[in-house]
């Protein structure tokens, strides 16, 4: 069969595994047909509203080796597949199958916590917690650019200039690097540490309203 409908389906992994720290994001589910566990259905998939395409079609024995070799996960226990709904990991490293609305409410939340949370650290000279969780914000909204801002100035600051030329390198793709550069001195000033100026501009950033689009 070439298609499954997601209502003969469950979740029993995600191909991907559980970092620490863990990074908020969607997970893409391993599935198991219902009335038939003998058939895995592997990502990557397509998916028109119910119906499951273009997958690759496995067994539990070859889905075993797979979370054996840490290239799949296998979730406790299973969810019952169900249209507009997603699976996801908070920063907890909790799994969870949820409608897709409440999952954006959920990642807009978490947003904008640790974008305050990774200024407030910025300005208090804590430059790897800062990067922490500008790296959390971005993981739920990764074109937004305050996160890389914040990330980079930490790492500008710390002297950690591998790191600062890659996140540069990342901003590319969403502005220029003038204009990136630009941000960078708004937020630190012309010395090697945050200035009042910057701070003021660090918090301005993480009190400004996220980008996210709340409609389910």
């Amino acid at each position: 069969m070439n298609h499954w409908s997601l209502t003969h389906l469950d979740l029993i992994g995600f191909s991907s595994t559980i970092e620490q720290p863990t990074l908020p994001r969607i997970l893409a589910p391993v599935f198991r047909v219902r009335a038939d566990h003998t058939v895995v259905l592997l990502p990557p998939f397509s998916m028109v509203a119910d119906e499951v395409f273009n997958f690759t079609l496995s067994e539990p024995e070859e889905f075993a080796s797979f979370v054996h070799q840490q290239k799949l996960t296998r979730l406790r226990e299973p969810f019952t597949g169900k249209t507009n709904h997603d699976l996801w990991v908070d920063v907890d490293g909790q799994v969870t199958y949820s409608p897709k609305f409440e999952v954006k409410k959920k990642f807009k939340l978490i947003f904008d916590e640790h974008l305050k949370l990774a200024a407030k650290k910025l300005v208090n000279r804590e430059y790897e917690a800062a990067r922490q969780d500008a790296n959390i914000a971005r993981a739920v909204n990764p074109s937004h650019i305050d996160p890389l801002v914040i990330r980079a100035s930490a790492e500008r600051l710390a002297g950690l200039n591998s790191d600062l030329a890659f996140t540069r390198h990342i901003a590319k793709n969403y502005i220029s690097p003038d204009e990136f550069e630009r941000l960078l001195q708004r937020g630190l000033g012309d010395s090697s540490t945050p200035n009042k100026g910057g701070a003021v501009v660090m918090s301005n950033i993480a009190n400004k309203q996220s980008r996210f689009a709340l409609a389910a």
